[in-house]
């Protein structure tokens, strides 16, 4: 027996479903503050220039360090991701606004890598206390 919504009404499960956003704290830069933007709402507004990758991974480390009692992340690399985020500005700023759409798709997007894999310079623990940390 089907259970959930459109189980018992054939329309209610062919209507598409709303995608919905949780609400965000913190405003984002540009003004939006009703809805988690998307990544590639994030990318328009730094290739734009509507809002810096500095400012977008500023606030991502904020966020992340607000919340560091849910252990997601095994080290916050502040200064790198600060320092990556500078050169993603100054390399679209540099760059012919026509000519932006050929710059790499996350170009500035604040982003967490997984310690699954070895990465110079970085804590590995194969998400688990067992492993050392090398």
């Amino acid at each position: 027996m089907a259970r959930g919504a459109g189980a018992s009404d054939p329309a209610a499960a062919t209507a598409p479903t709303q995608r919905t956003h949780r609400a965000i704290r913190t405003p984002y830069p540009g003004g939006v503050t009703s809805a988690e933007p998307s990544a590639l709402e994030l990318r328009d507004m730094i290739r734009s220039r509507e809002a810096s990758a500095r400012e977008l991974v500023a606030d991502a480390l904020t966020r992340a360090a607000a919340h560091t009692n849910l252990g997601a992340f095994v080290s916050l690399e502040a200064e790198l991701a600060l320092s990556e985020a500078d050169g993603a500005d100054r390399r679209i700023s540099e760059s012919d606004p026509a000519d932006r759409a050929a710059l790499p798709p996350l170009l500035g997007l604040p982003t967490a890598h997984k310690d699954l894999a070895d990465q110079l310079g970085h804590v590995t623990t194969h998400g688990s206390l067992a492993v050392p940390h090398l």
